[in-house]
């Protein structure tokens, strides 16, 4: 199931076109089910899950042939293996800082990839939200940065991180467009050329 539905989509799209009214910024949101990827970590639990359940067998049953101990462990690593994929179990898998790491470069990727850095007056700006890690990342070009920093975009991305975990994504993006909105407009007023350079659409990464 994906964080944002449809209409909650269009809605995200409509508050972007509004806010690129009164500034010269160019918004994208994007969401992305995950930035980190967990499968050794996942592989290496199971594994150790398998080889305790093997040896578990052989201390209850020591006279146990020793082809059952190895389907006991295969069948208990592969089902270990499936359940460490619940989202609530993956994020105990990879510490905080790495895993913010990982979703700060998916956003620069993302910034690159979707020609953010091309805007005319170098005022593009991206939204992330990572929904496996339930962490944001707010990043601006060259002329909206040197003006705000990354300070500038925290209580922002505070804002939003606190709705997508009281279940309100799409509110809390809309609350944080509204806010940003002003921001953008005081540091970045629409100019007498104010071209929609970059689609509204929201981006949703599998």
């Amino acid at each position: 199931m994906r964080l944002l539905t449809e209409s909650e989509c269009k809605r995200i799209e409509s508050a972007i076109g509004e806010l690129e009214k009164r500034t010269e910024a160019e918004v994208v949101v994007a969401v992305v089910r995950r930035s980190t990827q967990t499968t050794l970590e996942r592989a290496l639990v199971a594994f150790a899950v398998a080889l305790v359940a093997g040896l578990a067998w052989l201390e209850a049953l020591p006279r146990l042939d020793a082809r059952y101990v190895l389907v006991v462990e295969l069948a208990v690593g592969f089902a270990a293996f499936a359940f460490l994929g619940l989202r609530a179990l993956e994020r105990l898998l990879v510490s905080r800082s790495a895993a913010r790491r990982q979703v700060e470069q998916h956003a620069s990727a993302l910034l690159a990839r979707h020609g953010l850095y091309r805007t005319r007056s170098q005022t593009g700006v991206l939204l992330l939200v990572s929904e496996l890690e339930r962490q944001v990342v707010i990043l601006g070009d060259k002329a909206i940065d040197a003006r705000l920093g990354q300070a500038g975009w925290q209580a922002h991305i505070d804002h939003l991180v606190a709705a997508i975990r009281r279940g309100v994504a799409a509110q809390g993006i809309l609350e944080v467009l509204e806010r940003l909105a002003a921001v953008l407009a005081e540091v970045a007023p629409a100019g007498e050329q104010n071209d929609d350079e970059l689609p509204n659409t929201v981006i949703q990464e599998p």
